[in-house]
């Protein structure tokens, strides 16, 4: 993959007619529309089996066979000055409704797993699935083993499996929850969100005779009214609102 996130529409997403390397291909041709900043353009077979985890050029033929038949895509025959056959003509067709943002990194560490290519294409379907369910800023959502099988077409000790594949991968964290009367119910699942670079805590500037800056009194009053009632908050807390309040002011 090539960007950071894919943009795929929600109907490709709950369509049930992408199966294997169906999704898996349409994915790869979306991301190769956000890279080219156009909806048609030309990419061989056997680089479209190669970046989807090593699968076989008859795959992709039968992938976009049927993304052809569901009107996901455009496919044309390319004809060379000698009046053979070249590289193929894809156009993505326009989509409408929502759309979902897929990190190409977690694309990434599926298809490289070690799990067979059958495999793969369902634990990224399935994460693309959760990917659509989770809310916003909070990357969480509540779903039953049934309702996974079912949105998949599984069964639902297949869809057990499939979740804890996304666990081991670190693509996904499940945190068991209880009613009041302390029965077991629907799982809560966070989605792993892929943050670019680091944050790092500005240090403290010093005065040019080598001595700390000193904190105003009125700084030290704000400070001490909004320091934490954690003991194990207060060293950082403290370095960290100062540099805050310092900016502000």
């Amino acid at each position: 993959m090539n960007s950071n996130y894919i943009r795929v529409p929600n109907d490709i997403i709950k369509n049930n007619k992408l199966k294997g390397a169906a999704f898996t291909v349409a994915l790869y041709l979306y991301d190769l529309r956000n890279v080219k900043r156009k909806n048609t353009f030309k990419v061989r077979q056997s680089k479209i089996a190669e970046r989807c985890g090593g699968i076989k050029v008859r795959s992709v033929q039968l992938a976009c066979d049927t993304l052809v038949a569901e009107g996901i895509i455009e496919r044309d025959k390319t004809i060379r000055a000698n009046r053979t056959y070249g590289t193929y003509t894809y156009t993505i067709t326009k989509q409408t409704g929502s759309y979902t943002y897929i990190s190409t990194q977690a694309i990434s560490r599926i298809l490289t797993a070690n799990l067979s290519n059958r495999l793969k294409a369902t634990v990224l379907r399935l994460y693309a699935l959760f990917a659509m369910y989770r809310e916003n800023y909070t990357n969480t959502f509540f779903k039953s083993y049934k309702g996974i099988s079912v949105a998949l077409c599984v069964s639902e000790k297949r869809a057990v499996d499939v979740v804890d594949i996304l666990c081991k991968l670190g693509l996904l964290r499940k945190c068991l929850r209880k009613t009041q009367k302390g029965d077991y119910t629907h799982n809560r699942y966070f989605v792993t969100a892929f943050v670019t670079g680091t944050i790092k805590r500005k240090r403290r500037q010093k005065k040019r005779n080598g001595t700390a800056n000193t904190v105003s009194p009125s700084i030290r009053l704000f400070l001490k009214l909004r320091r934490p009632t954690n003991d194990a908050f207060l060293d950082s807390y403290d370095s960290t609102y100062y540099h805050v309040c310092q900016g502000f002011w």
